[in-house]
């Protein structure tokens, strides 16, 4: 981890499961131990929930890598674009969603993609869109683990190395 532009790379170990590796130390994600210098400390307090989600979809790849987050708080994009997404930190952590006022607003700050998407579902739901659909699925990303599913581990994916 020398390149200046990586914040950090994220890999599921055998030992410690999903680990984000910055260049000074790693931050043990499912049992919130941190070795050295926290990678994950630059990008927020919900930086650990967002990689345990994303390292846990079964598109993950071996090797997830962030790119830097700055002293400004803005985030490199590996690809010539002005701007990025998909990413962890800066300005693309903090959207807004406009909606009609007289649709309940959240009790409290909506985190992650799975939480805006119960958000948006319950104004459905509210709004009698929703009728007669198939029971919910859990997601295995979003929780890390799900009951009856394939793999070792109970999560829907092979044993990785």
């Amino acid at each position: 981890m020398t390149h200046p532009g990586v914040g950090f790379a994220v890999v599921r170990s055998d030992e410690h499961g999903i680990v984000a590796v910055g260049p000074d130390g790693e931050h043990r994600v499912e049992r919130g131990e941190v070795v050295g210098i926290d990678p994950l400390a630059p990008f927020g307090e919900h930086a650990a929930e967002f990689v345990a989600r994303a390292a846990a979809m079964p598109e993950a790849p071996d090797v997830l890598v962030n790119s830097l987050i700055d002293a400004m708080g803005e985030v490199a994009a590996f690809e010539g674009l002005v701007g990025c997404h998909g990413g962890l930190g800066g300005w693309q952590d903090r959207a807004m969603v406009v909606h009609p006022a007289d649709l309940p607003a959240p009790d409290g700050l909506v985190v992650g993609a799975d939480a805006l998407h119960a958000v948006l579902v319950g104004w459905l739901d509210l709004l009698g869109h929703r009728r007669a659909l198939p029971p919910r699925r859990e997601r295995v990303y979003a929780t890390g683990r799900a009951e009856g599913l394939s793999g070792p581990d109970g999560s829907g994916q092979d044993a990785r190395p």
